[in-house]
C-alpha cells in the first residue's frame, strides 16, 4: 500500500493526465512462509497463512472489499504453504531453483496473453494503453500481434522484445506501430523510459525515478530494475 503514492504519480506522469486513469486493475496476493518466522519474529505464526489466504478466497477480507470498489479482479496465489522459505539467519531463504519457481508462478498469474491467438482475441475486450510483446510466440509473430493491437487502440505505446535482433525486423517493428524494439536482456528502466511519451519523459526526470515496471500492471517477461527481461515466458501485456 505504501507504493500506491508512487505508482500513481508514475501513472499520471506516463498517461500525460492528472488524476491518471485505470481501465483494468488486477490484483494479486501471493501468500507464502519464511523459516525465519519458526524463531518468533513474526506476529502472527505460519499457520495463519493458510487461514488468511481461506479468508481471502471466501471474500472475507479488507482487500476482497477494495478490489470490488475498484472493480478489480482478484487473484490469490498460495505459493507452497507447507515449505517454508529457508531461515535467513542460518541459510539463504530460496535457492536457484525455488526462486525461479516463485517468479514462474508470478508470471503465470498476471492476466495476460501466452500465444498469439490468445492476444489477438484479448484485443476484443482489453484495450491496454502499453503493451510489451515478445517477437518470436509458440504460434505467431510480436509483429503480428503488434498490428492487431495497434488496430484495436490507435494510440497504444508497443515496446517489441528479442533476443534475434536485426534491422529488418526492427524496422518491420515500426512499421506495424511499435514506438521501440529492444534486444534481450532489456532492463526494465528501459523499456519504462522507451515507452514513455516524450512529454511524460522530460516530466519525469524532473520528479522521482520511475518504479519497476513489473509494479504498474500486466507487464511480464521484465524484471525489476537491476536485472534483465527473460524471455520464459512469452506473453503479452
Amino acid at each position: 500500500m505504501g507504493r500506491l503514492e508512487q505508482i500513481a504519480e508514475w501513472l499520471a506522469a506516463w498517461q500525460g493526465r492528472h488524476p491518471p486513469r485505470v481501465e483494468r486493475i488486477q490484483i494479486i496476493v501471493f501468500a507464502a512462509n519464511h523459516g525465519v518466522a519458526a524463531r518468533g519474529v513474526s506476529a502472527f505464526p505460519s499457520a495463519v497463512t493458510a487461514q488468511m489466504v481461506a479468508n481471502f478466497t471466501a471474500s472475507g477480507a479488507a482487500i476482497n472489499q477494495l478490489s470490488g470498489w475498484l472493480d478489480a479482479t482478484l487473484n490469490v496465489v498460495p505459493l507452497a504453504l507447507d515449505e517454508p522459505t529457508g531461515d535467513i539467519t542460518q541459510e539463504a531463504a530460496l535457492d536457484e531453483a525455488a526462486c525461479l519457481a516463485a517468479w514462474r508462478d508470478g508470471m503465470a498469474a498476471l492476466d495476460a496473453a501466452a500465444t498469439a491467438c490468445e492476444a489477438r482475441q484479448m484485443t476484443h475486450t482489453v484495450k491496454p494503453e502499453f503493451a510489451v510483446v515478445d517477437l518470436r510466440m509458440p504460434d505467431g509473430s510480436g509483429l503480428d500481434v503488434g498490428k492487431a493491437l495497434r488496430q484495436a487502440r490507435a494510440n497504444m505505446r508497443i515496446v517489441i522484445l528479442t533476443g534475434y535482433g536485426n534491422i529488418a525486423t526492427a524496422v518491420a517493428a515500426v512499421k506495424v506501430g511499435a514506438v521501440d524494439y529492444l534486444a534481450k536482456p532489456a532492463n526494465a528502466d528501459e523499456i519504462h523510459r522507451r515507452s514513455m511519451p516524450a512529454t511524460g519523459r522530460c516530466r519525469r526526470r524532473r520528479r522521482t525515478r520511475c518504479p519497476p515496471i513489473a509494479s504498474v500492471g500486466n507487464i511480464s517477461s521484465v524484471s525489476s530494475s537491476n536485472s534483465t527481461a527473460t524471455s520464459r515466458k512469452r506473453r503479452v501485456a
